[in-house]
């Protein structure tokens, strides 16, 4: 039996490799086999963790920590995740599974907007660099200032109470790991928003924990870390671009 079920696991990988090369091909291309493989297993272990086992309820959770971040479960921006997945536990997953669906398709559709057309606005955004020109308010309305210009629609389906909590997040992150000036701070909330408050350890993203620990100086880590998000995030928008 124990042979047989590590047979299936590694079945299940690899099938679930092919699917995220089909699912979201340019990603998987920059993260390679063993990346996505990386992926896969965590995603297996947190949606066994959430009481979700069957294969389709497994296979959704991986897409949609593609989609949100390998950490959505925990992330502030997505209460209703947790909410979701926190009653999978003493319920049936595969109903769960279907509510944490239907309730995902729901922000993808108002947040990213026909054929994608809100998020792509937003990296192009990104390009014009708005955390260069902060507004000249208290924290941390400067943070979520900033957000809303980048991004106004997700920003309008968050709420503030959200953003407020994500902002905080990302200025204990910005004295942590960067000077934590103000700039510094909204660089962090902005790539939580993007890519997930779990950003730093999200396997998704080598590139930024391979930033962090390879720079000598808290400085050096905030200027490299700039540039390799406007690098990472303007070929986002290329491959968009390209795909519409």
């Amino acid at each position: 039996m124990k042979a047989f079920e590590a047979a299936y696991v590694r079945q299940f990988e690899a099938d679930m490799i092919l699917h995220v090369k089909n699912f979201t091909p340019n990603h998987a291309r920059a993260l390679g086999d063993d990346g996505v493989l990386r992926v896969v297993q965590l995603g297996m272990d947190h949606a066994h963790g959430h009481g979700l086992i069957s294969r389709g309820a497994v296979r959704f959770y991986i897409e949609a920590m593609f989609l949100l971040g390998s950490g959505f479960d925990s992330d502030p921006q997505y209460p209703w995740a947790q909410e979701i997945l926190n009653d999978c536990k003493h319920s049936r997953g595969n109903v769960n599974a279907d509510r944490l669906y239907d309730k995902i398709t729901d922000f993808v559709e108002k947040v990213g907007g026909p054929r994608r057309s809100f998020a792509i606005e937003a990296l192009r955004r990104v390009n014009e660099e708005p955390w260069s020109r902060l507004p000249s308010v208290p924290f941390p309305l400067d943070v979520i200032e900033v957000l809303r210009q980048i991004y106004p629609q997700k920003c309008l389906y968050l709420g503030t109470s959200v953003l407020v909590a994500l902002a905080s997040r990302a200025r204990h992150i910005g004295y942590q790991y960067l000077p934590g000036s103000k700039r510094d701070v909204t660089l962090i909330a902005g790539l939580m928003f993007a890519m997930g408050h779990g950003f730093i350890e999200d396997p998704q993203y080598p590139w930024v924990a391979n930033t962090l620990a390879t720079a000598e100086s808290a400085v050096e880590r905030a200027r490299l870390l700039e540039k390799k998000a406007v690098t990472y995030l303007s070929q986002v928008l290329s491959r968009q671009s390209e795909q519409h």
